[in-house]
C-alpha cells in the first residue's frame, strides 16, 4: 500500500491536532485527496483551542465531525522508562509517581496516564512508554468539542506520530527498522524491533528555522544503529523510514542516511513528487490515523450529555409506542398523553443548570427565613406583657397621679425591667402622701418586685406651679 493512499479508516475520520500555539485539521475527500487547514491558538484556555480548532477545519474545508485528536506540544508529555520486573500494584506506583514528576503535579488523580509495555531494554529490563496529560483541562476540552458536534474518537500524543507506523515496519526477516519523525518543535528518532519499540530519542528543534539539526539527526541515526549492532551482537538496521520531512529535503537526508549505514533501504513519506504545499504535515497527521497497538489512548471517561436521562426516557417510551403499533386505535390516547408528558419534561430540563442555581437561591432564602423565624420565637417566648404592666402602673396611680411616660425592657428568666415617669399637682407635703400610697400599691401587686422611688431635688414654692413629678422602677416578674 502506498504512503500517499488513505486506507478507508483514514477517510472517514479526520485528524485533529492541537498545540499550545497551533491547531490542524486533516480529512480526505471521497477521492482520497487530503483537505489540510490550520490556525493560530490566540490566547490560553480551553476556549481558545476549541475556536482555532473550528477555525483549522473551516480552512480545510472539512465535512466529517468524526475524528481522532492528537495532543501536541504544552498539552501532553511522553517518556521511555526503563524499570526492573515489579508487580502489578508496585509498578503502577512507580508509573503515577513518573507520571507526577513529568507533569510536575501533586496528585495522580489530577492526571490522564497511561504506559505500554515497549519490550525488553539494553540492561535486561523492560521499557515502559509513559504518556500523561492534565486530566482536568483534557477533560474539558473534549466537552467542548463535543458541544461544538466533534465526534471524537480517541486521543493520541502528536511526537509519537512513529508508533503509528510500528506494524508498517514489521519486517518477515526480523531485522530492525528505524522511524525519523520530524515535527514542529522536534525530531524523534524510534528504533523498531520486528514491531516492538526499541530505543526512541527526542532531539529539541525545528528544521525549518535551524538547518544545522540535520547534522544532530544523522548522529542520532549513527548512535541508533551502533546501539542495535551492539546489543544484537552485529545486526544491522536494515530500513529506516522519514516521516514529515519536506519532499524536496527528504531524498537529501536520504542519500546521507545510505552513506552513512550502507545496505539499508530508506524510504521517505512524503514522496518526492508529492506537490502537495504542506505535505511534511498531511504525512504526519496522516500517520496518527492509522491504527497501532504501541500507541496508547489518553481518553479519560466524559461526563453524560445534558439531558441524557430525560431522553433517554423519551427514547425508552418511544419504543415502547413502537411496539404497540398494531393496537394504536387501542392505545391512541394514552399515547398522546405520553408524548405530551415527555415533551414537557424536555421543555422543562432544557435550562437544567438555570433552574439548578435558582434551586440553590430559593434554598439560602428559605433558610434565612427560617432562622428569622427562630429568632422571633426565641424572643416571643421571653416578651414581656405590656398589658399586665400597664394596668399595674396605672392601678397604682389611679386618683393619685397621671402617667407621662413608661417603658418596659424584656429581660432573662421572665424578669423585665419596669420604668415609669408621673406627675401629680398638689402642695409638696399633699403630693409626697399621694406618691407614697401609690408606691404601696404598686409593692403590693404580686407581679412587681425591687420597687424604687426617685423624687424630685427639690420642690418649687410658687402656687402657681404647684406639679410633683417622680419617677419609679421596678421589676416585672413573669411566672
Amino acid at each position: 500500500m502506498s504512503p500517499n493512499v488513505p486506507t478507508e479508516c483514514e477517510r472517514g475520520c479526520a485528524m485533529l491536532a492541537l498545540s499550545a500555539t497551533r491547531a490542524e485539521w486533516l480529512e480526505h475527500d471521497a477521492c482520497g485527496a487530503p483537505l489540510y487547514g490550520h490556525a493560530a491558538v490566540h490566547g490560553e484556555g480551553v476556549e481558545m483551542l476549541v475556536t482555532a480548532a473550528l477555525a483549522a477545519r473551516k480552512a480545510a474545508g472539512g465535512t466529517t465531525r468524526r475524528c481522532r485528536l492528537a495532543l501536541g506540544e504544552g498539552l501532553a508529555k511522553h517518556r521511555v522508562l526503563p524499570l526492573p520486573a515489579l508487580g502489578k500494584s508496585e509498578l503502577r506506583a512507580v508509573v503515577a509517581r513518573k507520571a507526577q514528576a513529568m507533569l510536575e503535579v501533586e496528585n495522580a488523580t489530577e492526571l490522564c496516564f497511561a504506559a505500554d509495555d515497549a519490550g525488553p531494554s539494553a540492561d535486561g529490563a523492560r521499557s515502559w512508554l509513559l504518556t500523561a496529560a492534565p486530566r482536568q483541562r483534557l477533560t474539558e476540552l473534549l466537552v467542548r468539542l463535543r458541544e461544538r458536534r466533534l465526534r471524537i474518537r480517541g486521543v493520541v500524543l502528536e511526537s509519537l506520530a512513529a508508533l503509528h507506523l510500528a506494524d508498517e515496519l514489521r519486517r518477515e526477516d526480523g531485522a530492525a527498522s528505524l522511524c525519523v519523525a520530524f515535527g514542529p518543535t522536534a525530531v524523534e528518532v524510534s528504533l523498531f524491533d520486528n514491531g516492538r519499540l526499541a530505543v526512541s530519542e527526542v532531539l529539541e528543534g525545528d528544521l525549518a528555522s535551524q538547518p544545522q539539526l540535520a547534522t544532530g539527526v544523522l548522529q542520532l541515526i549513527r548512535t541508533s544503529a551502533a546501539y542495535w549492532r551492539k546489543s544484537r551482537r552485529g545486526a544491522e538496521v536494515a530500513e529506516v523510514r522519514v516521516l514529515g520531512m519536506a519532499p524536496d529535503r527528504g531524498p537529501l537526508l536520504g542519500q546521507a542516511i545510505e552513506a552513512a549505514l550502507p545496505g539499508c533501504a530508506v524510504r521517505c513519506e512524503p514522496a518526492h513528487d508529492d506537490d502537495h504545499p504542506d505535505a511534511g504535515r498531511v504525512a504526519m497527521l496522516g500517520a496518527l490515523l492509522r491504527q497501532s497497538a504501541l500507541a496508547p489512548d489518553l481518553s479519560p471517561p466524559l461526563p453524560p450529555r445534558r439531558l441524557t436521562r430525560a431522553l433517554g426516557l423519551a427514547a425508552c417510551i418511544g419504543a415502547l409506542l413502537g411496539g404497540f403499533a398494531l393496537v394504536r386505535r387501542a392505545v391512541h390516547e394514552p399515547s398522546a398523553e405520553l408524548r405530551t408528558e415527555i415533551a414537557r419534561l424536555e421543555g422543562e430540563t432544557v435550562d437544567l443548570a438555570l433552574m439548578e442555581r435558582r434551586r440553590a437561591e430559593v434554598r439560602d432564602t428559605l433558610e434565612l427565613v427560617h432562622e428569622r423565624v427562630r429568632r422571633a420565637a426565641a424572643l416571643g417566648a421571653d416578651a414581656p406583657e405590656y398589658v399586665d404592666s400597664l394596668s399595674s402602673v396605672l392601678g397604682a396611680l389611679s386618683g393619685r397621679a397621671e402617667l407621662l411616660q413608661a417603658s418596659v425592657v424584656s429581660g432573662p428568666g421572665g424578669r423585665h425591667d419596669l420604668r415609669f415617669e408621673a406627675v401629680t399637682v398638689a402642695p409638696p407635703l399633699q403630693a409626697l402622701r399621694l406618691v407614697r400610697a401609690a408606691e404601696l400599691a404598686l409593692t403590693a401587686d404580686p407581679q412587681i418586685e425591687d420597687v424604687h422611688l426617685e423624687l424630685p431635688t427639690s420642690t418649687a414654692e410658687d402656687p402657681s406651679s404647684r406639679e410633683f413629678r417622680f419617677a419609679v422602677s421596678a421589676v416585672q416578674c413573669v411566672r
